[in-house]
């Protein structure tokens, strides 16, 4: 059973739980995102994120252009630090 094919509102045992969680470990490990992988087949965040932990996929942590830190030569800027714009 691929992941589009998942029955709504239905709980997915056996064969089909594993056949599904093997696609999503698959497609998740090829890059795809939890939220992706939940909006294509229309189950729950919740769901594809316990199916992907039990089946060992190697969870990435968050990510995004805003979670960067900045360096310590950015706090020795006086642009960046200035309360008073000049």
């Amino acid at each position: 059973m691929s992941t589009n094919q998942l029955p709504p509102r239905r709980r997915i045992k056996g064969e089909d739980r594993r056949s599904a969680a093997s696609a999503f470990v698959s497609r998740y490990e090829s890059g795809l995102s939890v939220r992706a992988l939940a909006s294509e087949s229309g189950r729950s965040y919740g769901f594809v994120y316990k199916l992907l932990q039990e089946n060992g996929a190697a969870m990435r942590g968050r990510g995004g252009p805003n979670h960067r830190g900045r360096g310590a030569a950015d706090y020795d800027d006086p642009e960046l630090n200035s309360d008073n714009p000049e």
